[in-house]
């Protein structure tokens, strides 16, 4: 199978570590390299971009992109790592709530706010993951982080079951927004269900599951299930080159801000851009800086 290079939107299956995934995802395609563009718990399914090969050099960009949940909260039962995966810790009566009710406490959490990130997670404390502070019996508790929820809304409710969609930015954690959502409504509760259906203009509909790239890997044509990295990346502003500027890119020649942008394109400071071949090929991602005549290169794509 010849090398092939770019994003793989992979349905993730539950009880897998996203690094298990990307490793399953690497033999199938024979990859060199691959890694993901935002961890999903084992408990979690769904979408899982998986970047192949040169398309690992996109998961910075890919990384800090919105993203969107559904998930299933199990209220009156809260555990130690707020999901079903957890030891049960404390017990609460779930109140008679009316759709006015779960209204009233969703619009507490809707736009910016400040989340305590879980003891159960993989953020460092001194280098170490906290979940292996949490599992000696050490609680680490970090600051607060601004996060935004963009969109929060109600899909089902019956007895002890809230179901929700939540639209949120980068490093939101579902599980602890589960257990704030069940506090604001007089009782406790943690995460039973989460399914990731979009991240960045990816979405889960366009996705694949293990099996069906296993089927697809005896192709001549693994790219049919695969997103070229043009795809992936259009998203960023774009910059037209020639055949000798695309020459100088090859050797890691410097370029002149006043020789790209002749017509007068204007690209925001230290924001990422692409280099475009004239054959529409991604070349490189480069930056802009106010303190420099030349470009600075972010990746390189030969």
């Amino acid at each position: 199978m010849t090398e092939s290079s770019g994003i793989i939107l992979l349905n993730k299956p539950e009880d897998l570590s996203s690094n298990t995934a990307v490793n399953i995802v690497k033999r199938i395609y024979s990859s060199r390299k691959a890694g993901h563009t935002g961890t999903l718990d084992p408990f979690a399914t769904g979408l899982l971009p998986v970047c192949i090969n040169k398309g690992t050099r996109l998961v910075r960009y890919l990384m800090d992109k919105d993203k969107e949940y559904t998930g299933t909260i199990r209220l009156g039962i809260e555990t130690d790592t707020l999901d079903k995966t957890g030891r049960i810790v404390s017990q609460s009566k779930v109140p008679e709530l009316r759709d006015s009710d779960i209204e009233n406490a969703l619009n507490k959490f809707r736009g910016k706010i400040m989340q305590v990130p879980p003891a159960f997670s993989a953020l460092k404390h001194n280098g170490v993951p906290l979940y292996k502070y949490a599992r000696k019996g050490e609680i680490i508790k970090k600051e607060p982080r601004e996060i935004n929820i963009y969109e929060l809304e109600p899909l089902y409710f019956e007895k002890d079951l809230l179901k929700i969609r939540v639209k949120c930015s980068k490093g939101t954690y579902i599980r602890t927004l589960a257990s704030d959502i069940s506090k604001e409504l007089k009782t406790l509760g943690h995460l039973e269900k989460l399914e990731r259906t979009k991240s960045g203009s990816f979405d889960l509909v366009n996705s694949y599951t293990l099996e069906e790239l296993r089927e697809n890997s005896s192709q001549k044509n693994p790219e049919n299930f695969m997103l070229s990295m043009e795809e992936a990346t259009n998203f960023l502003d774009s910059v037209t080159i020639d055949k000798n500027t695309e020459d100088a890119v090859t050797k890691g020649q410097k370029i002149k801000k006043t020789d790209l942008f002749k017509d007068g394109l204007i690209i925001k400071p230290d924001a990422p851009f692409r280099l475009m071949t004239e054959e529409n090929k991604i070349k490189a991602v480069m930056r802009m800086e106010n303190n420099s005549s030349f470009l600075k290169y972010d990746a390189v794509f030969n």
